[in-house]
């Protein structure tokens, strides 16, 4: 079944770059009605501008996805403003490349907090609504790594892995409820997560090889809402490779080394 995406209401975190704006944007000018998620107010400010003057709707709320009581403030002011969410996209998320033997307990419970735990949050506290309509759609943008982990990115892939493990026993309980879950598995997309990853790993983690445009992972996302899927892959060969991982892992060690290059 093909579903409508005109008037929906989405709540969308990370929305202020990226992936997340991206797909913002791409709702906002099919009308679906979007609460953009973010801590920087003035990149959110300037997406919702560019909804309105596209002939949508968008509600700005700065949110820090880690701290519980700003995304409940977050999810009282949408309903408040559109009296339901339809949707909820979990894309707030960040990368992180440093070797297991330097890779600190502050990063890595920083990491968690914001890539796992801000999903949960933003989930356990839009669920009970979900719930009680009898409707409701959960995407969750995991990545292609939480498939296969690259070398310097076993934080940040363990952190993905875990959100598509929760998604999949998420949906297995919510069987029957109306509300669906679906994992989205984005392969390398030029945003600026990687420059950030530079910068805050001394200068390592460049990924080399062919990159998707944040935009087409949000055409993604729009047929996922259209269509619910428990799963959905942004290029060709992603779920093969998976796949395949598990009889040739040797093989694929050496492929994840020539993918991230010097360590």
């Amino acid at each position: 079944m093909i579903r409508r995406v005109k008037e929906k209401v989405v709540f969308i975190t990370g929305a202020s770059s990226g992936i997340g704006r991206a797909t913002a944007a791409l709702l906002g000018r099919k009308g679906a009605r979007v609460i953009l998620v973010a801590r920087r107010s003035e990149k959110l400010e300037e997406i919702a501008n560019e909804i309105t003057a596209s002939g949508g709707e968008a509600l700005v709320c700065p949110a820090d996805v880690t701290r519980t009581n700003e995304v409940e403030r977050a999810v009282n002011a949408a309903i408040k403003k559109f009296g339901h969410v339809d949707v909820l996209i979990n894309n707030a998320g960040a990368g992180l490349a440093v070797p297991v033997k330097e890779l600190s307990e502050d990063q890595l419970r920083r990491l968690w907090e914001l890539n796992f735990m801000g999903m949960f949050h933003c989930t356990k506290l839009l669920l009970p609504h979900f719930l009680q309509r009898n409707s409701g759609h959960i995407i969750n943008i995991a990545s292609a790594a939480a498939l296969r982990a690259l070398p310097l990115y076993g934080a940040y892939c363990a952190t993905k892995s875990a959100m598509a493990a929760f998604s999949d026993s998420l949906r297995s309980e919510l069987l029957g409820t109306g509300v669906k879950v679906t994992v989205v598995y984005p392969f390398i997309t030029r945003t600026e997560f990687y420059e950030v990853v530079e910068k805050t790993s001394g200068g390592r983690g460049r990924v080399t090889g062919l990159a998707q445009s944040p935009e087409w992972v949000a055409r993604v996302i729009l047929w996922c809402i259209k269509r619910r899927p428990s799963q959905a892959f942004t290029i060709p060969g992603i779920k093969t490779a998976a796949a395949l991982n598990h009889f040739f892992p040797g093989l694929f060690d050496r492929v994840a080394r020539l993918v991230i290059g010097d360590i």
